[in-house]
């Protein structure tokens, strides 16, 4: 769904203007669920598929490796959106700091910002 998504933003208005491989799936899902890929995220459950799009095309890795905190999450205390999530959203980094680059703090413990 990620992909066929990206793609869909990616190109024209609607499916019917895609061409190549993107234009048929596109396609093929408004045909199939008589809407847009669009419409997913508008209807219930929508804010988390809009994450689960984030998170399949930037990679679990990846995101793990960008942030400071391994194991910290995407979602903090009361279910609110971490620094993370607000980043990788704005940016395509799921950073936990807004500054640019990176900042030694000393003693070995280096803060990536946003590149």
């Amino acid at each position: 769904l990620a992909t066929i998504v990206a793609k869909y933003l990616l190109a024209t208005e609607n499916a019917s203007d895609m061409t190549g491989e993107a234009g048929a799936e596109a396609g093929a899902v408004e045909s199939a669920r008589g809407h847009s890929p669009l419409q997913y995220f508008s209807a219930d459950g929508g804010v988390l598929l809009l994450v689960l799009s984030l998170l399949e095309c930037r990679g679990l890795e990846k995101v793990k490796s960008d942030m400071d905190d391994s194991s910290s999450t995407l979602t903090s205390q009361f279910g609110h959106s971490s620094q993370e999530l607000i980043n990788i959203m704005l940016t395509g980094q799921a950073v936990s700091n807004v500054f640019d680059n990176h900042v030694d703090m000393g003693g070995g413990l280096i803060c990536r910002g946003i590149q």
